[in-house]
């Protein structure tokens, strides 16, 4: 495989970077750590083969992101494909092979040309790459022009965009968009420069899913024209993920309606207190295996295009504190890789369980019993705020309701399962419960129809319990680990800074 040696590539991207976009967001900054970026790259490749997953990421070069009957995964895209939708009103979610991103196929203009997109709810503004476009992150994916449709509206309105990894620029154009079998006419940008995050990761661009007070475009989202279009009933969509190592890719989005089968129990709702548009609902606290860390004031963003589970460092430090036999060098922690605890977050009184095997990563160092943690400690946004990712939300099934301005949780259902049952109802702010013999449906949501050297020595520090630092910060196992955290830190696609010309 042939990497360049400058940094750009998403496994070794400084963590400074982010930080410097989210500037305006934080109060001091927080430097990143200094990364071996070849050491980076081969830890990456380590990890994904342990997993049988680096044959996968390798050699496939198609574009397939759905796939149907008679087809296999081992035959498409460098990705792992989903599993065609059994509702209407619905896409299939790929994903890259190694649970850092997630996408689906939309397909543009007249001649409509495939483009694979991020499922983004951190953010509201959909854009794909220009054919005008000379970045290099342009060059290695689809783009888009005038050749490509006989229907396209150009224009000179410009739009700027920041994520928390990455940033891009363009102008907005109109044509047509089709998916989940939907065809309809949005505004939509064109990017004329796009930074080198996305060069080696299996995305195009963005579908945006958030609020359109967060858009920096200026133009109805995605589900506005949903909406106006007359194509749903109701301004809300489900999100259900699912694991590299899960038998199906059963993941997808259900647009304007839920699917019952892929949860168990209740939808628990709760409101949108965000003032920046964001998907962003109120932590009643988080615990491992029970014991309550006891936080207090703290929302969460919950946000499809980000990785992992980000929280302020000190947020970070307070919760692996009670994960026995964790470790840290200040804002990447490390736990036992055997370890057997649950983590739980708890919105509008109910817990929602990540097991280890969505939190814990690769082994810092061959021959020891410590790997690292995937939720690490970076602020982002506010300093009470988390951005919970794809860490959290591959154990739920998830409805964004734009029109009630509020997010709801179940826990997820695998392709396989046994089918729903009668449940009592719950006592979260809106439910969904199961009939007896049907599907678990809301009152007033539809659900569809149909190294050799010698690493330094790791002290115990009284003040955090059990977590202990990296006694060395420049110790190779620290770097290591760092460099694997950046790699998947730079798909955090919450919108943090914007600029935009009218």
């Amino acid at each position: 495989m042939e990497y360049p040696d400058d940094g750009t590539h998403p496994e070794i991207r400084q963590v400074r970077a982010a930080n410097a976009a989210t500037y305006k967001y934080r109060r001091r900054g927080i430097p990143g750590p200094e990364v071996d970026g070849m050491q980076a790259l081969r830890d990456v490749e380590d990890s994904l083969r342990r997993r049988g997953l680096l044959e996968k990421r390798q050699t496939n070069s198609g574009r397939v992101v759905t796939i149907g009957a008679g087809q296999t995964a081992s035959s498409t895209n460098g990705v792992i494909p989903a599993a065609t939708p059994r509702t209407p009103n619905s896409i299939g979610v790929g994903q890259d092979g190694s649970d850092l991103s997630y996408f689906s196929e939309m397909k543009f203009g007249s001649n409509n040309k495939s483009f694979v997109l991020v499922i983004d709810t951190g953010s509201s503004d959909t854009w794909i790459p220009s054919d005008t476009c000379r970045s290099r992150a342009c060059q290695a994916h689809t783009r888009y022009g005038a050749k490509d449709s006989k229907t396209l509206l150009m224009s000179t309105r410009p739009f700027s965009i920041r994520y928390g990894s990455g940033q891009v620029e363009g102008t907005l154009v109109s044509d047509s968009i089709s998916f989940a079998g939907f065809n309809m006419n949005i505004s939509f940008g064109v990017a004329t420069r796009v930074s080198d995050d996305f060069i080696f990761f299996p995305i195009d661009g963005i579908m945006g899913l958030g609020f359109r007070d967060a858009s920096t475009q200026g133009v109805p989202t995605v589900m506005d024209e949903l909406v106006n279009n007359g194509l749903i009933d109701q301004k809300l969509f489900g999100i259900a993920l699912a694991r590299s190592t899960d038998a199906v890719n059963d993941g997808v989005i259900n647009f304007g309606a839920i699917d019952a089968s892929l949860f168990e129990g209740e939808l628990n709702f709760m409101p949108s207190v965000s003032q920046l548009g964001l998907w962003e609902i109120k932590v009643d606290d988080a615990s491992v295996d029970g014991r309550g860390a006891g936080f207090s004031g703290r929302t969460a963003v919950i946000d499809s295009g980000t990785s992992l589970i980000l929280l302020p460092p000190a947020d970070a430090l307070k919760l692996h504190s009670i994960i026995p036999g964790a470790e840290t060098n200040g804002d990447i922690f490390a736990v036992p890789c055997d370890t057997t605890s649950n983590i739980e977050f708890t919105f509008g009184g109910v817990k929602y369980k990540v097991p280890p095997k969505d939190y814990v990563s690769g082994r810092i160092n061959a021959g020891q019993n410590i790997c690292q943690s995937l939720i690490t400690g970076r602020q982002i946004l506010g300093n009470n705020m988390w951005l919970l990712g794809d860490v959290f939300l591959k154990n739920v099934y998830s409805v964004f309701d734009l029109g009630n301005s509020r997010v709801g949780f179940a826990p997820r259902r695998k392709a396989g399962s046994p089918p729903p049952v009668s449940r009592p109802t719950g006592t979260g702010t809106s439910s969904a419960t199961s009939p007896p013999g049907g599907d678990a449906r809301t009152s007033n949501i539809p659900s569809p129809t149909t190294t050799s050297r010698r690493e330094p020595a790791i002290t115990r520090d009284p003040r955090i319990g059990n977590a202990a630092p990296f006694d060395n910060p420049e110790s190779a196992a620290m770097r290591r680990s760092a460099a694997s955290v950046v790699g998947m830190v730079v798909l955090c696609f919450v919108a943090v800074f914007v600029v935009v010309g009218l």
